[in-house]
């Protein structure tokens, strides 16, 4: 058989193959998604009600980011390089909408950032992922989750002395956090030891001591857990989303 004919049929059969890939959310991915995914997604107006206060006038493309979580969650599930290649690039795409198109000041861009990163970062694309972090502690400058991403980027790279520095300036940051410390016991070898506060002296000359934080339990965030266990708070029971779209375009109800 000819070469040319044979590399022919092999790209028909990809893009065969890619074109039976679902691109609207299933019902069974939901779970591993915001809940606030599952309300943009229904067709009743007061799922919508519930979340949209919460997200903001940027609600109206938010969808998008529930399409890259989604796809995110494919790419990690699929071992095939064909399918991982589509999903990473739709993951991304639908990344770009939403930054594209979302006001300058909208909340959530440094997450948006942080994950479009997270997802640089398993396609091998370091030098954009670390562009993606730097505007994300841009806007967020204390955003723990962005400096365990950035950590991990530079052991990726095999650059122990910039993880390090990463995990540090995060503790900074948040010294109680227990994924950050996790990292730096494991760079450092040694536990990470909180500096103590600086003593707050009156005008009488006597110390005054701050509120004791002794019952806050210290944060933990997984830069690989699912995003659902980092989001909004469900006010109330979003209903099962309904058939939307077309099946080549399912998300063309939303857009603007």
């Amino acid at each position: 058989m000819n070469r040319l004919v044979l590399s022919a049929i092999i790209f028909m059969l990809t893009n065969n193959a890619m074109a039976i890939l679902p691109s609207a959310i299933q019902p069974n991915e939901f779970p591993m998604l915001p809940a606030y995914c599952k309300a943009k997604l229904s067709s009743d107006p007061l799922d919508d009600k519930a979340y949209s206060g919460m997200i903001g006038p940027d609600w109206r493309h938010i969808h998008h980011y529930c399409f890259a979580l989604n796809f995110t969650n494919r790419f990690y599930k699929t071992s095939n390089p064909n399918d991982k290649r589509h999903y990473i690039n739709s993951a991304l795409n639908n990344h770009d909408y939403v930054l594209t198109h979302a006001a300058p000041d909208f909340w959530m861009r440094p997450e948006i950032h942080t994950e479009k990163a997270k997802q640089l970062k398993a396609a091998k694309r370091y030098a954009e992922a670390l562009g993606e972090l730097k505007k994300a502690l841009h806007i967020k400058p204390d955003s723990v989750i962005a400096y365990v991403v950035l950590a991990d980027v530079y052991l990726d790279l095999n650059k122990k002395t910039d993880a390090v520095a990463a995990v540090e300036e995060g503790l900074q940051h948040g010294p109680e956090n227990r994924t950050l410390q996790r990292r730096y016991k494991t760079l450092v070898g040694k536990d990470f030891v909180p500096p103590l506060a600086t003593p707050v002296i009156g005008r009488d000359g006597l110390q005054n001591n701050p509120p004791s934080d002794t019952d806050a339990k210290p944060t933990e965030v997984n830069a690989s857990e699912p995003v659902s266990e980092r989001a909004l708070p469900q006010s109330s029971t979003p209903s099962t989303p309904s058939e939307i779209g077309s099946p080549t375009n399912p998300y063309c109800r939303f857009c603007p």
